[in-house]
């Protein structure tokens, strides 16, 4: 999935299998759970982040 840009007071994001998620704006509260394979990029976090990985995945923030 890849929004390209707006903001979000909260953006959760939850893979199980493989997946990829592009958020291009700015989030306030990051919570991401991967079990299994997948990549999880977020232009910009303003508040807390939170993530969970059970396989391979990888989650990138400000990048």
């Amino acid at each position: 999935m890849n929004v390209r840009d707006g903001t979000s007071p909260t953006v959760d994001v939850s893979i199980a299998g493989s997946g990829d998620v592009q958020f291009g704006g700015v989030a306030g509260d990051v919570d991401v759970s991967i079990v299994g394979g997948g990549d999880v990029n977020i232009a910009r976090a303003t508040g807390s982040v939170s993530r969970s990985i059970m396989g391979g995945g990888d989650v990138r923030i400000g990048s």
